[in-house]
């Protein structure tokens, strides 16, 4: 999707919402869990763009890494740090954690060669402190563009171990990498770094311990023993719910006020040190925030939003330099604050995804707000008055390929600037969320949705499942035109996508390809009528090209990869946001796992089902004459999302039911 208008709320905050897996996190626990020697799975787990890289990387260098998405869960049998395959060639994409984890995961082999590269704006992003190191500990770098940079071959010869000195101020996820590496050096390891942010490396060195192998700390030193294994705790170890991403909910009870939980989250010790926002929100911006056993519940009055401009000069200073990921959340909520902020402590953040400080100024002046950026500080003068009036005109928001800056901007897209609910700011490329966070603008529309409901006609939700020629797309749009609902055929998005991995000649076990493939696509929506069609960057396919006999064999295959639908999920479950925006009273979706996975809330779950014969002669009647039995044999028993009856679904057997009694039916229940 290229775009989506951010509907502001109408009432105070009230809801709840669960929240991914840490990025971190999984991607730490899913390099231990390679190098334990004990089976284990990792519930809880994010499945984003950074964790897919992570999870691909492990497999090409011959780790089993098995997902199931449906519980967020992935199994990792490890090497005990013997790296199986001994030439690989691994693309980090733009993922931070996976760049620096696996290079130092397989700089363990005694005799590899593996070929690394990452996406453009991962071959600017720091990596020289490492590579550094690891030439030290022996092994030989081969540079094919800039020095230290991606991409680059490495040739291994194991770690030496020793006294290693380490320059990781340009990022702590150096120092972690080489921690996590260093228990299987052939001597034990006394790693210096002087000026590294440390909240993320306490995290490792508590994650390693929890695993069984205990480092030593003293001030800018770490002692790893050799010869251990990483265990894991149990046989099933939970991932912590994502403390960053929770700052986005800190950020909405802030801007509105109402009460909000956050299961996941918990009064215990946290190994995020990104938790140290919330504490900021509580100690300085008035944020009540009570934390349970199971769940944080968040209490905040609305904010007194200030017609004129501040008047104070001096800004408040707050540094956020051990938890600098959660800056751009604070940074976004500025114009509604009620005094100048300075953020100081944030340099690094220049060499993230983009320069975030850079980012965050241009958006905000773009905004009517006046900013001063400093290398390491971005200061904020707010001014509601000038927001207003940029309100009124309507405001794009450019996110630079970063995910924070899209999800930051988003909580202040909620806002009701112009005081009648009318949306005022407009995100470009929220898709870039997918990083971290894919499902963050469904969510936020969700709740935006539970905390204006007032009763009334509310916006519907139909999902609408069953196997190949069941009737879905026929009913639904029927149903769509008679309703005046928008009408979303999943199963165009899935031949779209099939369709255009044919043409690149992508076969669906080529893993680090199909990844690539899938970022580079850009999604989004063209309404004509009551349907609701995809476009691939910027092109709506052929309805011919989506019908063709290469796509009718393979698209069950295509559709059955988790990462193909993991891609186009959250683009569907925008698609509520689109019928809304354009006016339409509900929105009838159809495809196979629309009740179970798409939308699980949904109004009203149908579930159309028809004998072998009737579906057989109704594929025929469209000139298709791929078997019904394999499509429903293979959809049936896919890992991911499989076809099945949802528990609150409502059966109809349309076998000897003609459409127009179908519709009527779906109708009846739908206003009831």
């Amino acid at each position: 999707m290229e775009s989506i208008s951010v509907q502001p709320f109408s009432r105070p905050l009230a809801g709840r919402v669960t929240l991914p897996g840490s990025k971190s996190l999984t991607n730490r626990a899913l390099m231990l869990a390679a190098l334990s020697v004990q089976p284990v799975k990792l519930a809880g787990a994010l499945f984003s763009r950074d964790t897919r890289i992570m999870s691909t990387c492990l497999r090409q260098l011959g780790i089993p890494v098995e997902a199931n998405e449906q519980e967020t869960s992935l199994t990792v049998r490890g090497c005990g740090g013997q790296i199986p395959v001994a030439e690989a060639t691994l693309h980090v994409g733009n993922a931070g954690t996976a760049a620096r984890f696996m290079t130092a995961f397989a700089a363990l082999h005694p005799q590899g060669r593996f070929h690394f590269d990452g996406d453009p704006a991962m071959r600017e992003r720091p990596m020289q402190g490492l590579l550094q190191a690891l030439e030290d500990q022996g092994a030989h770098f081969e540079f094919h563009g800039q020095t230290w940079h991606f991409p680059f071959t490495m040739v291994t010869a194991g770690l030496k171990g020793g006294e290693q000195v380490l320059q990781a101020s340009a990022s702590s996820q150096i120092l972690s990498a080489l921690l996590m590496a260093a228990p299987y050096a052939a001597e034990p390891m006394q790693l210096r770094c002087d000026n590294v942010r440390p909240a993320f490396v306490e995290m490792t060195c508590a994650l390693m311990q929890q695993w069984g192998v205990v480092s030593r700390t003293t001030e800018n030193e770490w002692f790893v023993p050799n010869n251990r294994s990483f265990q894991p705790p149990a046989d099933r170890v939970t991932i912590e719910a994502d403390a960053t991403a929770a700052s986005y909910f800190l950020g909405l009870a802030y801007a509105h006020g109402g009460r909000l939980s956050l299961p996941g989250l918990h009064g215990g010790r946290l190994l995020q040190g990104d938790v140290a926002f919330a504490q900021l929100m509580e100690e300085s911006f008035g944020l009540q925030l009570t934390k349970g056993d199971h769940c944080w519940l968040l209490q905040a009055s609305p904010p007194r939003l200030e017609p004129t401009p501040c008047s104070a000069s001096v800004a408040k200073r707050y540094f956020m330099g051990t938890f600098s990921d959660t800056f751009l959340t604070l940074a976004a909520l500025a114009p509604l604050l009620p005094e100048p902020i300075c953020i100081h402590g944030i340099a690094h953040t220049r060499k993230q995804e983009t320069d975030r400080i850079r980012a965050m100024a241009n958006e905000l002046q773009k905004l009517g707000q006046t900013v001063q950026e400093q290398d390491d500080s971005l200061t904020i003068f707010p001014d509601f008055q000038a927001l207003k009036e940029k309100a009124r005109q309507g405001v794009s928001i450019e996110t630079y390929d970063d995910h924070r800056v899209a999800m930051s901007f988003g909580v202040l897209g909620t806002v009701d600037v112009l005081g009648d609910g009318t949306p005022w700011l407009t995100i470009n490329d929220p898709l870039t969320c997918g990083k971290t966070y894919p499902d963050f603008f469904s969510v936020l529309q969700q709740l935006t949705a539970t905390s204006n409901r007032q009763g009334g006609a509310d916006f519907k939700v139909i999902a609408v499942d069953g196997g190949a020629a069941s009737g879905k797309s026929s009913t639904s749009r029927a149903v769509a035109e008679i309703c005046h609902f928008m009408h979303v055929d999943t199963g165009a998005h899935y031949r779209a996508v099939t369709a255009a991995a044919l043409q690149q000649a992508i076969e669906p076990r080529e893993d680090e390809l199909m990844l690539r493939f899938l970022a580079s696509l850009k999604l989004g929506t063209v309404v004509q009528g009551h349907s609701a069609l995809i476009t691939l960057n910027g092109k709506i396919p052929e309805g011919s090209e989506l019908r063709t006999a290469a796509v009718n064999a393979a698209v069950s295959d295509y559709a059955a990869l988790p990462m193909v639908r993991s891609a186009v999920k959250s683009y569907q479950r925008l698609q509520a946001k689109v019928a809304q925006d354009h006016g339409f009273t509900g929105l009838i979706m159809d495809g196979r796992d629309i009740g179970t996975v798409i939308f699980p809330d949904a109004h009203l779950k149908i579930y159309l089902t028809a004998d072998a014969a009737k579906r057989a002669a109704r594929r025929a009647d469209e000139g298709q004459a791929d078997s019904i039995a394999n499509r429903d044999n293979r959809d049936s028993n896919r890992a991911t999302a499989p076809l099945q009856v949802a528990d609150d679904a409502r059966v109809i057997d349309n076998s000897n039911i003609p459409l127009a009694g179908v519709v009527q039916q779906v109708i009846d229940l739908t206003f009831p």
